[in-house]
């Protein structure tokens, strides 16, 4: 192995964000003399493997010739057995396995996705050294908010450095890494959006360097030099949220009594609600098509029940529409769009 590493947080590459991962693949020729290890969840949606995305994705990895590592994350894996990665070009050195990579004074160890079970901490506590880093894709006590099983964080105490993908928000906490997804996920993590890169040299932490490819800018009036793939907005304006057309990167926040905010949430919701239903009965369905749509739908999008959309991804929303559509010109395809997390 080379010495030097650069460690790469969740990319969730889909056809929508495909701008982002050419720009981190950019961003790493600036370090070419550092070899990049991926923490999982390269890609965001095992169901979105269309064949334009994967030419647009391979023409985009085709530029870049170095090796790198990948572990595999929840969003990669197929089944238990199989991931994604494994279609990645011959340079990615694929890890889908608990895997340990020996150098003379110091060993990487990489731990793909999975849950705290017992063979899982016992790979971690087998191979704990204060000369030793560990890769993972999991869940770690103390780490994260979110309500998941997670691996207590007394089990890596021994180990020099742990670098940690899967949470999205990025926090060092202790010999613990966590670099961040390199851009927001879901509206409810634009506060806290602040990823890093992390630099290893001969088996040692060196450096820290913040990923800056949005910037996040409140405004409560209409900017045209900022609407753009590479700004965030966030308003508490309703008629300033509908003039940017980057919608999927507009926050609209509210006020700050709890009672507006929930119902300006809810009027936002409902608005993407009518919308994506108005557009499915304007596709030219027939019925047997539009009694499939309805039942194919995630449960999140039941336009014809009382829910409103209770995450409103407006990549999931604009897939919907276009599976929606083709079902006008192929009666038997079968709608599965779902919202997915971490």
């Amino acid at each position: 192995m080379k010495n030097k590493f650069v460690v790469v947080g969740d990319l969730h590459c889909s056809p929508t964000t495909l701008n982002i991962t050419y720009k981190i693949f950019e961003l790493l020729k600036n370090f070419s003399e550092y070899t990049p290890i991926f923490l999982g969840d390269f890609f965001h949606s095992k169901n979105r493997l269309d064949s334009r995305f994967l030419i647009n994705l391979f023409g985009i990895l085709s530029t870049y010739k170095e090796k790198c590592f990948v572990l595999s994350g929840n969003h990669d894996f197929i089944d238990t057995n199989t991931s994604l990665i494994s279609i990645l070009p011959s340079n990615f050195v694929k890890i889908t396995s608990p895997t340990v990579m020996a150098e003379d004074t110091y060993k990487f160890v990489f731990l793909p996705y999975t849950t705290p079970t017992n063979e899982a901490i016992k790979f971690i506590t087998d191979n704990a050294s204060s000369d030793n880093i560990l890769f993972s894709h999991i869940v770690i006590d103390q780490l994260t908010d979110l309500n998941l099983e997670s691996f207590p964080k007394e089990l890596f105490d021994n180990y020099l450095a742990v670098l940690n993908g899967h949470i999205h928000n990025s926090e060092i906490k202790d010999n613990i890494i966590q670099p961040g997804a390199v851009y927001p996920v879901s509206v409810s993590e634009i506060e806290k959006y602040n990823p890093f890169l992390t630099f290893i040299e001969n088996g040692n932490i060196v450096d820290v360097k913040p990923i800056t490819l949005f910037s996040i800018i409140a405004t409560d009036t209409y900017n045209a030099d900022l609407n753009q793939e590479d700004v965030i907005i966030k308003t508490n304006s309703q008629e300033v949220l509908t003039q940017y057309d980057k919608t999927f990167k507009v926050l609209f926040t509210g006020k700050k009594e709890t009672s507006t905010t929930v119902s300006n949430v809810l009027d936002l919701k409902q608005s993407f609600n009518e919308t994506l239903k108005d557009q499915i009965l304007k596709a030219g369905l027939s019925e047997e098509q539009l009694t499939l749509l309805k039942t194919t739908l995630p449960e999140s999008l039941n336009l014809w029940g009382e829910e409103l959309i209770t995450d409103p991804m407006l990549e999931m929303i604009e897939d919907s529409l276009k599976q929606a559509q083709s079902l006008s010109q192929m009666p038997r395809q079968i709608l599965t769009t779902k919202a997915e997390g971490l």
